[in-house]
């Protein structure tokens, strides 16, 4: 059966995750070519959830997973989440200052889709 990726990111060291099947992982340095290891998420990610959608690492030095709507701030030397929530905007600085016309915006575009499904 074909594996379902579910999100590819790398790492300050500079090996590439790719996250498959909601809860496996392969990590791998592209330049040469080399398998360093494969297994569960939470082997080498502990606490973070099997349903990450995502994942990238961010200019602040985080890798950033998220599970649909939540985010996990993951630090990965001392491999803790430092934080957790509702994913908005904002945490990464941009500004986002009406929320009320996003939805809005949100509940058009699910009708338009809604209408040609």
């Amino acid at each position: 059966a074909d594996a379902e990726i579910n999100a590819v990111f790398q790492t300050y060291s500079g090996s590439t995750f790719l996250f498959f099947d909601n809860d496996s992982y392969i990590e791998f340095i592209e330049n040469p070519q080399q398998l360093i290891g494969r297994g569960r998420i939470s082997d080498v990610f502990p606490g973070i959830p099997k349903d990450i959608t995502s994942a990238f690492r961010y200019i602040d030095g985080h890798i950033y997973f998220f599970s649909h709507r939540t985010y996990y701030k993951y630090n990965e030397f001392t491999r803790t989440i430092s934080k957790a929530g509702q994913f908005m905007w904002n945490l990464f600085d941009i500004p986002c200052p009406n929320t009320s016309l996003l939805n809005q915006l949100k509940t058009l575009l699910s009708k338009v889709i809604s209408v040609y499904k």
